[in-house]
């Protein structure tokens, strides 16, 4: 009966043992990369400091003034240049307007940059991820009778 429990017992020791050395082969070979990742056995959810205030690198929204529409939710409705300047006519769907120039916050995170003929182009900043992200796009003018 011992014989049945040595061989097994030999049998078992044999297998960690090749186990265990394959594990530290894989562990060499495989490590996880930091770059530009989060540690993934660090909490997502860290308690502040008491007097410790974290603001945001971008102001809020209300803070901003300007349009406090979304730009997709805009329809560039005219554009005109007065005094070697141009402005633009923006609306919403209930056709309440805003004036935009250059420089105008437009939503949560966008500015306008520039207005040209037939187009007004923003940028978007925002962030994601504790990183900034730039988005640049345009309101386009609708030709008259919709073409």
């Amino acid at each position: 009966m011992w014989k049945k429990y040595s061989l097994a017992l030999a049998v078992l020791l044999t297998f960690f043992s090749v186990v265990s050395s394959n594990a530290v082969e894989l562990h060499k070979k495989y490590q996880y990369q930091m770059d530009e990742r989060s540690d993934p056995f660090f909490p997502f959810i860290q308690p502040r400091p008491e007097g410790v205030i974290v603001e945001s690198p971008l102001a809020k929204p209300k803070d901003r003034g300007g349009v406090p529409l979304e730009p997709g939710q805009l329809k560039l409705a005219a554009i005109i240049r007065a005094q070697n300047e141009w402005k633009a006519m923006a609306e919403d769907v209930t056709g309440k307007g805003y004036v935009l120039q250059e420089g105008t916050p437009v939503g949560s995170y966008a500015t306008v940059t520039k207005i040209e003929a037939g187009q007004v182009l923003l940028e978007e900043t925002y962030p994601v991820r504790n990183r900034i992200v730039v988005k640049k796009t345009a309101l386009y003018l609708q030709q008259e009778g919709g073409k």
